[in-house]
């Protein structure tokens, strides 16, 4: 018992760095799906789709791991990157079940996939082993692959706690995390049926076109796995440090990122405008491939934050000294794991919804990357900075329209509407560089504050949104608008040159207006007085 517990200790205590985990646990995973060619009868042989292979696989055992450290970890009373990194040392065992399955069928493979089964059938397989293979489901060697799971969990659990029943809880809900996951097909399809659908989980779950995009299965459940694995990673940081979480939270620029979800919104209705009519409630699928459209954008513009502030550290000293790098609240190293995992999450999301939609982000990104970081560093320069982040926000409103495209391009999206991003954002995002004066006096960054002083500068930055609200009615040709445009202009450059500015009540206005505008050419062009796609 003593040496079990002392081997335990080493391996908690092991010096293993996340890169080292992540590339065994994407290693792990690749070498189970190839033997998984051989072992499972329906791949015939040949290696699963690159969507499986890359992205559905991974999600699965991603969202088991996180499920079971957060399990393990509160039962133990362990800390959590203690128990991952011991879930870390144990997840080769994953390659014993296609092992097993080709010993017992002398080679020839057995036929393993999700429960695709009925409320009755879902609830008589829950019972432990209780009826035999059929020839789907969960197969002899997944079934011993569990029991030896089952009792390496059981042991852990009970060495580090000594108690029987803590084990016992452990192996019980190690099980039921398990079979959610492998009942996922059915549990989907008996929550959507609660609305007065009738399908099966083979009719929801199969190959269909969905938003003018034909969705495979492994695109469905990656869409389903990829908001559970992200609640999983906030609930891990959360056990790992519940300050620092909070930390990165408020730093995550609540105003500014309801910018970027605006312009995404923005091109999805435009995009919904353009289209033929789309059923969304057809199935949960459509609001799922939404749902991933937005985690995307969001991800995409928290890890552009992170790398904004790794490259604007002196700036942050003196104009932002609360934020969590600067201050030390997180260090160095988890700053740059946290952006790293933003970065990867929001390719993975925007993968799964359309490849053009992928491409789109991937541009965002680098656009936002060259912008805070050196060599070239946008930033420093006046109008050409506020000029990327307008592209950058164009960008993302392309990417909201072809979620909806029929013809899987840009094809269709109004010249006008990116003449007017451009145009606005250009002028107007000049008002964010005034509360970072100080900060960019001393780092040499060049912005309209520095050039003209804080007095003059607030008087021309808020001439220049003045005139943004202004081009957006006459750019579109709704001149109904202008009189609102004024007004919320006016109102603006008055927030603008007060003695101590907020940003937030200005910020609130712009959101106002959008909402009024987006409404009105929505309505618009429902009723066909706005030929907005002409």
């Amino acid at each position: 018992m003593n040496r079990l517990k002392g081997l335990i200790e080493r391996l908690e205590n092991s010096r293993v760095s996340v890169k080292g985990m992540l590339i065994t646990f994407l290693c792990t995973i690749f070498l189970r799906n190839f033997l998984e060619t051989f072992s499972d009868t329906d791949n015939f042989w040949t290696p699963v789709t690159s969507l499986a292979y890359f992205v559905h696989y991974p999600l699965f055992y991603g969202c088991l791991l996180l499920a079971l450290s957060i399990l393990f970890s509160w039962l133990a009373k362990e800390r959590i990157e203690r128990v991952s990194q011991m879930v870390f040392f144990l997840f080769p065992l994953v390659l014993s079940a296609p092992i097993f399955d080709l010993l017992i069928s002398s080679g020839k493979g057995l036929n393993m996939s999700y429960l695709f089964c009925d409320l009755s059938s879902l609830v008589h397989k829950f019972i432990p082993f209780s009826s035999d293979y059929d020839g789907h489901g969960a197969t002899p060697g997944i079934q011993i692959e569990l029991l030896i799971a089952f009792m390496l969990a059981g042991s852990y659990l009970y060495l580090k706690t000594g108690k029987v029943i803590r084990a016992a809880i452990g192996i019980i809900s190690y099980y039921v995390m398990v079979f959610v996951l492998g009942a996922i097909p059915s549990l989907m399809t008996m929550l959507w049926n609660f609305g007065g659908s009738l399908v099966s989980p083979q009719e929801m779950f199969g190959g269909q076109i969905i938003m003018h995009h034909f969705y495979s299965f492994n695109h469905k459940m990656a869409l389903v796995l990829f908001p559970i694995l992200i609640g999983e990673l906030g609930l891990w940081f959360w056990c790992y440090d519940r300050r620092k979480f909070l930390s990165v939270l408020r730093n995550l620029r609540g105003l500014r990122v309801m910018h970027y979800i605006c312009m995404l919104g923005f091109g999805m209705i435009l995009g919904y405008s353009h289209t033929t009519h789309l059923n969304l409630l057809a199935s949960p699928f459509p609001i799922l491939i939404i749902t991933a459209s937005v985690f995307s954008g969001v991800l995409a513009w928290w890890y552009v934050v992170g790398i904004n502030d790794m490259y604007d550290l002196n700036t942050d000293r003196i104009t932002n000294s609360s934020r969590p790098l600067v201050s030390g609240k997180i260090t160095a190293h988890e700053h740059q794991v946290v952006t790293t995992v933003f970065l990867v999450l929001s390719m993975v999301a925007a993968y799964i919804v359309r490849y053009p939609f992928f491409i789109s982000i991937m541009i965002v990104i680098g656009l936002s990357y060259v912008y805070s970081s050196p060599p070239l560093r946008l930033k420093r320069i006046p109008f050409l900075a506020k000029f990327v982040i307008a592209l950058c926000s164009t960008i993302i409103c392309l990417a909201g329209f072809v979620v909806f495209s029929d013809n899987y391009s840009f094809l269709g999206f109004p010249p006008r509407i990116i003449l007017t991003i451009l145009v606005t954002f250009t002028l107007g995002l000049n008002v964010i560089d005034i509360k970072d004066m100080k900060g960019d006096k001393v780092t040499g960054t060049m912005t309209l504050p520095i050039l003209f002083g804080d007095k003059w500068a607030k008087r021309a930055i808020g001439i220049l949104v003045l005139i943004a609200y202004l081009c957006i009615p006459i750019f579109l040709k709704s001149y109904i608008l202008v009189p609102l445009a004024l007004l919320f202009g006016i109102a603006t450059y008055l927030l603008i040159n007060r003695r101590q500015m907020r940003e937030a009540p200005v910020f609130l206005l712009y959101f106002a207006f959008l909402g009024i505008t987006l409404y009105y050419i929505y309505t618009q062009i429902q009723i066909g007085e706005l030929a907005l796609f002409n």
